[in-house]
């Protein structure tokens, strides 16, 4: 047994329908991820612009 087998004993190994189930669950949850940053991102935006602050600039 390796050492990495005895970190998880009670773990079993996946087969290849279970790791594209948890691939497609990941990017799901990045999809989701980049569109609330996005929207966050939009609304930031118009809300500075809508009270007339202005970002930093060099």
């Amino acid at each position: 047994m390796s050492p990495l087998d005895q970190d998880f004993p009670d773990e079993k190994e996946m087969g290849f329908l279970d790791h594209l189930e948890e691939v497609r669950k990941r990017l799901f949850y990045a999809a989701i991820a980049i569109v609330s940053g996005g929207g966050v991102l939009v609304c930031s935006e118009r809300l500075a612009l809508q009270y007339g602050v202005v970002w930093a600039e060099e």
